[in-house]
């Protein structure tokens, strides 16, 4: 045995004691957090985990849809209403895509009507491509080459309220209703707190004039 000398041995051991527990609480409160990192990422892992299963419930009820037979009959005639829409002059299907050629557009804004022009709506049914609708002005772009005030400049819209519903009901092939909801698009503006357009309507020319008079008897009816 080592002969030390009990005063220094008393200062020995006690250094030795404080060195061999100090990595032991370095390690306590490394454990510590390594364990609360662990937690968060589990929750993140199950919330993960809860969108992923509502997205697979999502995607099992289109398949079903998809596996129901079509009525053939119904969508031909489905398609021969559409033939008939009044702001609808030709209907033309290139590969997945349905363009729809329109009447010259018009849209009331304040006691005006502005003609903003015809249209070609292309309506993609191909879930790869990064777009679902696209609007051309076959007659006049305003601001700097924007089809409508709020359309961009490559023919991509601004859908606003409608960004959710219209890839759904192209994504359940309700094409008839798609076309619908891109024409009323189309035919709508809005310029206030809930939406601004990419341009003022102002750019495109007036086509007529709504008395004030006229104006509030078509809103009461």
């Amino acid at each position: 045995m080592v002969a030390i000398p009990a005063e220094r041995l008393a200062i020995l051991k006690k250094n030795y004691v404080a060195l061999c527990c100090a990595p032991r609480v370095q390690a306590i409160k490394s454990a510590s957090g390594q364990i609360s990192d662990y937690d968060a990422r589990i929750a993140n892992y199950q919330r993960a985990l809860i969108t992923q299963i509502r997205e697979k419930e999502f995607k099992i009820l289109e398949l079903e849809m998809l596996k129901k037979p079509v009525d053939m009959h119904s969508k031909e005639i489905e398609f021969d209403k559409l033939l008939t829409h009044p702001d609808i002059e030709n209907i033309a299907v290139d590969g997945s895509n349905i363009l729809v050629y329109t009447v010259p557009i018009e849209i009331e804004h304040r006691h005006k009507v502005y003609d903003i022009g015809k249209f070609c709506i292309t309506l993609s049914s191909n879930a790869n491509n990064n777009w679902i609708v696209l609007f051309k002005n076959l007659t006049r772009t305003e601001g700097d080459g924007r089809p409508h005030p709020h359309v961009n400049s490559d023919g991509r819209p601004c859908l606003g309220n409608i960004n959710e519903c219209l890839p759904s009901i192209i994504g359940a092939h309700q094409y008839a209703a798609a076309i619908s909801v891109a024409i009323q698009y189309i035919r709508s503006y809005t310029n206030n707190d809930e939406g601004k357009p990419y341009v003022d309507i102002e750019y495109w020319p007036v086509k007529k004039r709504v008395p004030v008079s006229e104006k509030i008897d078509a809103d009461r009816l």
